[in-house]
């Protein structure tokens, strides 16, 4: 069987420009007339599928990532199970299965290996599943086990899209105390097709709004200052 088949939601529309663009704006990314016009600009410009390259290596996977596990006809057998602290899978039937470290033939070999003591010929599929963050201006923050090859708008689409205040120009990608900045409005439309690694913070920024941040900040301080001012007078 197809050993770890990774098909992010952009090429899902076909692997281009146009489709991500399209995927933005349905989920509400590009409400802004500015926004829209990058858009015409980002679909004149094709952009090659993205393939699953060195993300999609098992050795990425951390203690916390997720191993999917499918086996035809036993669902006792398939799940998503966990990465212990110890680099193991946990499951009373796979613990003694390192994923952690190890390419993915390596990993399902042992998968297959550790089956064939019940089937002789067992049919399965292997997934590495990496854990990500998103948050700031996103509807749904959350944390997501995601495959390989996922990408950044992949994983702000699953967090609900962008809210109203939401900017995707500005993104930041926490990953091993680096922090890389994102602007998915760039004609290229290239950042967006960045993979996900194990472990990273996607944070997207709002936007200013003077009432948001001067004018009631500033009513609030005047607020203060005049209850401050009666207490005063009371006493």
């Amino acid at each position: 069987m197809t050993l770890f088949p990774a098909l992010s939601i952009g090429r899902m529309v076909g692997g281009t420009a146009a489709g991500l663009v399209f995927l933005l704006a349905t989920s509400g990314l590009m409400a802004q007339s500015t926004s829209v016009d990058m858009s015409a600009q980002a679909m004149a410009v094709g952009v090659r599928t993205s393939t699953v390259g060195p993300a999609a290596n098992v050795s990425a996977l951390r203690p916390g990532d997720h191993v999917r596990v499918t086996v035809w006809r036993s669902p006792e057998l398939s799940g998503e199970f966990s990465i212990g602290t110890d680099g193991r899978l946990q499951h009373p039937f796979y613990n003694d299965i390192v994923a952690v470290g190890v390419t993915p033939e390596t990993l399902r070999e042992h998968v297959r290996l550790r089956l064939m003591t019940l089937d002789q010929h067992p049919e399965f599929l292997v997934e590495p599943l990496v854990r990500v963050a998103v948050g700031g201006e996103v509807r749904t923050p959350n944390l997501f086990n995601v495959a390989p090859g996922t990408t950044v708008a992949d994983v702000i689409l699953m967090g609900g899209g962008v809210t109203e205040q939401g900017r995707i120009d500005r993104i930041r990608v926490l990953r091993d105390g680096r922090e890389l900045k994102v602007d998915l409005r760039k004609p290229d439309v290239g950042q967006a097709l960045m993979p996900v690694e194990s472990g990273d913070q996607l944070i997207v920024g709002s936007k200013r709004s003077f009432f948001r941040d001067y004018v009631v900040p500033a009513s609030s301080l005047v607020g203060a200052v005049g209850w401050l001012v009666t207490m005063i007078v009371r006493n």
